[in-house]
């Protein structure tokens, strides 16, 4: 039999608080400072989920008792610049989140006792809740809500609470299973990192592998390339440098009128952007076919005999890389890093046969990785339907006592 269901509004299952404002950098403390808390701002919402990177410390004094977040608790971002990103919330799920507050451009929403956290939690995951953000932010041109627009969100649920709360034991169990594949993946990239400083510093070699290595500047095992494309590619071809994600094609909004000055990267060379090298913008072409990317662009490929690419570009996410772009800028103002300046990184390379055996190995990370990856998105994906169906109703979730017998 299905449940009963009525239209709420969020106030009528919990209360919702803006969060901390301080002075900075008056108010700000150094991480173990006694009587502080930790704040927790729009960066920190991520997924559905809270993280823990770059939290601000602040004195205690700044925040009121019924700003400090709960275990159970939800975060969610009122105001940013982008948005996309108003709205967004994660379940607060740190058993120590007394310790914690959410900052002034975030707010947190309290469910009133014996509310389901999980089910509400999926609510600020649901359609009806992000077109209801939607058409707030249609009628402003600021990307600011007020506590009050998040408690007006009308919301279509189960009558009665205990069937409310079987719900979110069902949304429980999808949450759950995201998270656990999040932390395969973490272990996973951990793992594969550890690896990665054993494996292309020489500290752990592979058995038959005895041939010293050497240590070589990047500018004698790699060029720079500077092949203009002289029309042979068109715009369907022109890639940007996106970091994190590789070689992306680029909108025809944000390419220029003439291709002819564009810069091939051929397959297994990589391209960047040097002003923005130092905080991780680099591609690494994979793919069989040659693309353009601007003439403001860096191209170069490595002499495959001496230095494989898949193993540079391995290379490029370790410390050993990173410590050295973050040196190499010789811009005054922003960091500008040609090939000049980074052909003089100095890298220690085994021969090219143990170089195919480390990259043998690394891929192989990155293939469970990627299968990781898959798994989690299809997980959302379903995670997602899931909810879409619970809150309107399609599926008939028996109760608790129809369960047991």
């Amino acid at each position: 039999m299905k449940n009963q269901y009525s239209k709420f509004r969020l106030s009528e299952l919990g209360d919702i608080a803006r969060g901390v404002t301080y002075k900075s950098p008056d108010d700000l403390r150094p991480a173990g400072t006694p009587r502080t808390v930790c704040l927790l701002r729009a960066t920190n919402i991520q997924d559905g989920a809270i993280t823990l990177d770059d939290v601000q410390v602040i004195d205690g004094s700044c925040a009121h008792d019924r700003q400090r977040l709960a275990t159970g608790d939800i975060a969610i971002c009122i105001a940013n610049g982008s948005r996309a990103l108003v709205g967004k919330a994660a379940l607060v799920d740190m058993q120590d989140a007394d310790g914690y507050v959410v900052g002034a451009f975030c707010a947190r929403f309290r469910p009133k006792s014996g509310e389901s956290a999980d089910l509400i939690a999926a609510i600020f995951e649901s359609g009806e809740y992000r077109g209801w953000i939607d058409r707030l932010l249609g009628t402003t041109t600021i990307n600011n809500l007020k506590p009050s627009d998040i408690a007006d969100c009308p919301i279509v649920l189960p009558t009665t609470q205990s069937a409310r709360r079987r719900l979110g034991e069902i949304l429980r169990t999808s949450r759950a299973m995201l998270r656990h594949t999040d932390a395969l993946i973490a272990a996973k990239r951990e793992q594969k990192r550890g690896l990665m400083q054993q494996l292309l510093t020489g500290k752990v070699r592979f058995p038959g592998f005895t041939e010293p290595w050497k240590t070589v500047r990047l500018g004698d095992v790699a060029h720079e390339v500077s092949e203009r494309n002289k029309g042979q590619l068109a715009e369907q071809d022109v890639c940007g440098v996106i970091k994190g994600a590789g070689l992306m094609p680029m909108r025809e909004r944000v390419m220029g009128d003439d291709l002819t000055r564009y810069l091939v990267v051929g397959p297994h060379s990589f391209a960047y952007n040097p002003m923005r090298l130092n905080i991780g913008s680099i591609a690494f072409n994979t793919s069989h076919r040659r693309v353009l990317v601007s003439p403001d662009y860096v191209v170069f490929s490595t002499r495959s005999a001496q230095l494989r690419p898949e193993y540079l570009n391995h290379v490029r996410a370790s410390w050993l890389w990173e410590r050295f772009v973050q040196r190499a800028g010789s811009g005054s103002v922003r960091t500008r890093i040609y090939f000049d300046d980074l052909a003089q990184l100095k890298l220690p390379i085994p021969g090219p046969t143990e170089q195919d055996r480390i990259n043998a190995v690394l891929q192989s990370y990155n293939a469970e990785l990627r299968l990781l990856s898959q798994q989690r998105e299809a997980l959302a994906s379903q995670r997602r339907g899931l909810i879409e169906r619970l809150l309107g109703g399609d599926l008939v979730i028996p109760s608790s006592e129809t369960s047991a017998a």
